[in-house]
């Protein structure tokens, strides 16, 4: 496997799950969430995703949040065996591949390469939201609405001027699919799926990702506990000094 689609196979689940991201409300506000703050969060999940031969392959994920503040994530797959460890903080990010002796760091809230098109940056922040609840991003504005049946279809603009579409229930407002161009100009779509409480929160546990209507990534929530405790190791990842940086 090459390096560059080591790298892809690890990122392009997880950079493009935040990629896809907006809030509510009229003008450019942000959401306020009737949920109190989280800040100790410990999330288990499985991913799918499809290899360089098509063949889905499944990962264990496991996320370690204080909310805005610092995160660690770990992947690993068959027999337990860790496939990758990231770690963010305010001074900076650093991933390590273990079974290939590979690290990449940098700083910043966006994490990836933009060496690589096929690899978007996106917000760490972002990212780690949607295990809160937080599935758009914030702030944007809506510019127009359509109305079909039960549900409206949303045109919206990012601060940034992104622009995307997303469709949420009239009634409850939840969010149930998202639409806008990736990376390359591919048309990328993101699907929640039978939402479910996770101690008081409701959060989709089935997240579908598509670009240009094929499937690429499946996302299941298994466990999301809110005000978790862990060991001080979890904010330290060390990378040994045989690893070698991984250049694009």
């Amino acid at each position: 496997m090459s390096k560059k689609f080591f790298l892809l196979f690890f990122l392009a689940g997880f950079f493009l799950l935040a990629a896809c991201a907006t809030s509510r409300p009229a003008s450019l506000t942000v959401e306020q969430s009737s949920t109190p703050a989280l800040d100790s969060l410990k999330a288990k999940f499985s991913l799918y995703l499809k290899n360089e031969k098509g063949e889905t392959q499944e990962l264990s994920g496991v996320l370690f949040s204080v909310k805005g503040a610092r995160y660690r994530l770990e992947l690993s797959g068959l027999f337990g065996i860790g496939v990758a460890s990231l770690l963010w903080q305010p001074e900076g990010w650093k991933i390590t591949f273990p079974t290939k002796k590979l690290f990449l760091d940098g700083r910043g809230y966006f994490i990836g390469l933009p060496e690589m098109a096929a690899i978007p940056f996106v917000n760490m922040h972002q990212l780690a939201g949607i295990f809160y609840g937080d599935l758009l991003p914030s702030p944007y504005q809506e510019i127009a609405k359509e109305d079909s049946s039960d549900v409206e279809i949303v045109t919206a603009q990012e601060v940034s001027g992104r622009s995307f579409r997303f469709i949420r229930k009239k009634d409850s407002g939840e969010v149930l699919s998202l639409m806008q161009v990736g990376a390359g100009g591919f048309l990328e779509k993101v699907h929640f799926d039978a939402p479910k409480s996770y101690n008081g929160v409701i959060l989709p546990s089935k997240i579908r990702f598509d670009r240009d209507d094929q499937t690429f990534l499946e996302l299941s929530l298994k466990k999301v506990q809110h005000d978790a405790s862990w060991g001080s190791g979890v904010w330290r990842l060390n990378i040994p000094e045989n690893y070698n940086k991984l250049i694009p």
